[in-house]
C-alpha cells in the first residue's frame, strides 16, 4: 500500500485511491450539464467537498492518529414544470386540459373526452 500525503488541495485527487477525485469530476460534470440545459436559470449550483477529521488519542492523551472522512455533495436548482389547474375526477384521479392548463372548466374537446371516458353510463 502506497503512502499518500495530504497537505494541499491537489493531494485530495488521490484520496481513497482516487475515488474522491473521480467523484468530484462526476459531480462537476453533472453541474456543467445542468448549466448547459438551463443557462437562463440564474440560480446557484454548488459543489462541496467536505473533510471531517476525528482525532484518536493514545493512553497518554497525545494524538496517535487521525481518521479522515471525505464527502462530495452537488446541489442544483429543482426542476419544475408549469403549473396546471386540475379537476377531481372521482376519488382517485385528477384531470387537466393540456390545451388549456389553467382553465379547468373550458370544456375543450379533450376535457369532453375525459368526461366521456369517466362516464359510467357510456356503455
Amino acid at each position: 500500500m502506497a503512502k499518500v500525503d495530504i497537505g494541499s488541495l491537489t493531494d485530495l485527487d488521490e484520496f481513497d485511491r482516487g475515488k474522491l477525485g473521480e467523484a468530484f469530476k462526476i459531480e462537476l460534470g453533472s453541474i456543467i450539464a445542468d448549466l448547459r440545459i438551463r443557462p437562463s436559470l440564474y440560480k446557484a449550483r454548488a459543489l462541496e467537498v467536505k473533510l471531517e477529521f476525528y482525532p484518536h488519542a493514545d493512553d497518554t492523551g497525545e494524538l496517535e492518529d487521525v481518521e479522515i472522512r471525505a464527502a462530495i455533495k452537488a446541489t442544483r436548482p429543482a426542476r419544475r414544470t408549469r403549473a396546471v389547474s386540475a379537476t377531481a375526477m372521482g376519488s382517485h384521479s385528477l384531470s387537466y386540459d393540456d390545451l388549456s392548463p389553467t382553465e379547468t372548466g373550458q370544456g375543450t374537446l379533450s376535457l369532453d373526452a375525459v368526461a366521456w371516458l369517466n362516464d359510467p353510463n357510456r356503455h
